[in-house]
């Protein structure tokens, strides 16, 4: 992590020095560009769509670079699984006969095959493969609708030229990595399956409508916070729960106390419109629980946890009875890695050690090397401002929150990304009026910042370039190959499972669609000879081939005979 925020802050601090130190009229070029955002923020309909076109330029971009995204976490093929189960006009699928040779990471097969994740991002990843054939189109179309979310919520607080800065430093602002390709809203938000936009999409909705319903309710603001409330409720539940109680909470008080307006209108303009479209969503989650687990209040990720999971999901909860699995990988994962963060918060040096890691890569994600200090000089002024206290407050919840969890990534806040911008661009207004011995010093800082996010942004793409090929190209290499072969195909993988699995984990090759059985392709976990014989047998008519997965050892791909005898699980 150290080396990633020196990568990051170097260029962020040579480029921020030659801002300070340039003569005033080299800052022409910076009066230009600030008199051209406050003519395009004057007009708010396309400062929107610049910003949303303008992201979506950005991703294609970078996947022009680095190419269009393999997916390469468990999390990705899981929500690829949701969306493609979406598409074939199901919300889950039967369970298949043979279905412990297809056990993978985050998917359950009993008591249906489905993915374990709430639907929003499968949701998105399907309509991006229906409008645009890939879904990366919809991974950018979210984007775009996040970056141009979070202008129109900035408007609410701040002067529009400032709410369209605000989205630009969304834009252009890296953070920490997480793996290669990955950082800020440019890493796997945007060049991954993994998720992140969506949740912070439902934040902007959230939070830039609340203002706006208090100032003048009216029905669409209202169905604009119902909205959000229903896309975080099937994105990130759990933080959407957190991040909403106090607007929540706020707009209640705000329906039973303001005398501005007639009760009748607020309750017909705001309250009735926000409850008839929460309870059709919660209707709806009822529906596709029911249909996925066979209760309406039984969320699939429940199932999985009663399933798989011995590590509870608060370092405060006791273990979790032992599981019974059918391999040894997927053992290794759920009492390995998985497990090792809540042991770890078992002892008080441990839960510090844990918390400090958390807020590192919070901190480091949504706020960054560039604006830690300004922001942390101007919070007591920010406090100050009444309208500020609800978002710093929400911001504190959710951290606080966060603590207790065992294991913490950066888009599990990503309902509040709107409101770090909003702290982001709040501090550099202040900042913007400092002054040194008659210096305007702090309109340099000012110019510089975005200066210095751009720069960063260059120097760590380039560097991502030499390090962007893993095990996942190589996989979609052959996935690509059988498909171009004739016929259909079934490849098994045999694992080492003897060897360094930590660090091998997130390395996974049995990854399927939805309707397995008409699949061109199938992957399926190698198992005793018995029950190999009988997967040839169900699969008689494919081609077989068997892949030899070893770590730290290349991998060995052959055809295989109709009899199979080899075991290894």
């Amino acid at each position: 992590m150290a080396s990633l925020i020196f990568l990051d802050l170097v260029p962020s601090i040579v480029a921020l020095g030659l801002i300070l130190l340039i003569p005033p009229e080299g800052l022409k070029l910076f009066h230009i560009v600030t008199t051209a955002l406050t003519r395009i923020a004057a007009r708010p309909q396309l400062s929107l769509w610049l910003v949303a076109g303008f992201a979506v330029l950005c991703c294609i971009g970078l996947s022009l670079i680095f190419g269009v995204p393999e997916p390469r976490v468990h999390d990705e093929f899981s929500y690829l699984l949701a969306a493609d189960t979406f598409l074939n006009g199901r919300v889950t699928n039967l369970t298949h006969p043979l279905w412990r040779h297809f056990e993978t990471f985050h998917v359950i097969h009993q008591p249906t095959y489905a993915s374990k994740f709430f639907p929003a991002q499968g949701l998105v990843l399907a309509g991006g493969r229906l409008i645009g054939g890939h879904p990366i189109i919809g991974v950018w179309v979210s984007v775009a609708a996040l970056c141009a979310g979070i202008c129109w919520m900035l408007r609410a607080y701040v002067p529009r030229r400032w709410a369209l800065l605000g989205a630009i430093l969304a834009l252009l602002q890296v953070r920490l990595a997480v793996h290669v390709g990955a950082g800020g809203i440019w890493g796997y938000w945007s060049q991954s399956y993994w998720g992140g936009a969506v949740a912070a999409f439902g934040g902007t909705l959230l939070f830039g409508a609340l203002p706006r319903i208090m100032r003048k309710p009216t029905v669409g603001n209202s169905l604009l916070f119902a909205l959000g409330l229903v896309i975080l409720a099937n994105s990130r539940p759990f933080e959407g729960l957190v991040a909403s109680i106090l607007p929540v909470t706020r707009l209640v008080i705000w329906l039973a106390r303001d005398n501005r307006f007639p009760r009748g209108l607020r309750l017909s303009q705001v309250g009735l419109p926000i409850m008839i479209l929460v309870v059709a969503a919660a209707g709806m989650i009822g529906y596709y629980n029911f249909r996925v687990t066979g209760a309406p209040l039984q969320f699939p990720y429940q199932v999985h946890k009663d399933t798989y999971m011995e590590s509870p999901l608060f370092a405060f909860q006791d273990l979790a009875t032992p599981k019974a699995y059918n391999h040894e990988r997927i053992r290794n994962f759920h009492t390995g890695w998985e497990l090792y963060p809540y042991l770890a918060q078992q002892t008080v040096l441990g839960v510090l050690a844990e918390t400090g890691k958390k807020l590192a890569t919070l901190w480091g994600f949504y706020i960054g090397p560039m604006l830690s200090l300004p922001l942390l000089m101007v919070l007591p002024f920010l406090w100050r401002n009444q309208r500020m206290r609800l978002p710093l407050a929400v911001c504190a919840l959710l951290v606080i929150a966060f603590m207790p969890l065992n294991w913490v990534l950066s888009h599990y806040a990503a309902p509040i990304t709107c409101l770090t911008s909003l702290l982001g661009v709040q501090a550099l207004r202040q900042v913007r009026l400092w002054s040194w011995q008659g210096r305007a010093v702090g309109r340099r800082i000012a110019y510089g910042i975005p200066v210095a996010f751009i720069a960063s942004t260059m120097v760590t793409t380039a560097i991502q370039l030499k390090y962007f090929s893993d095990w996942n190209t190589e996989r979609a290499r052959l996935v690509g190959e059988l498909n171009q072969k004739p016929g259909r195909h079934l490849v098994l993988v045999r694992y080492n499972t003897a060897g360094n699995d930590k660090q091998e984990s997130h390395v996974e090759w049995v990854v399927n669609e939805a309707d397995i059985d008409n699949a061109k392709v199938v992957w399926a976990r190698e198992m005793n000879a018995e029950q190999n014989q009988k997967l040839l047998q169900y699969f008689k008519g494919r081609e077989f081939w068997l892949l030899d997965y070893r770590e730290a050892q290349p991998s060995r791909f052959v055809k295989v005979t109709q009899s199979y005898p080899r075991s290894t699980d």
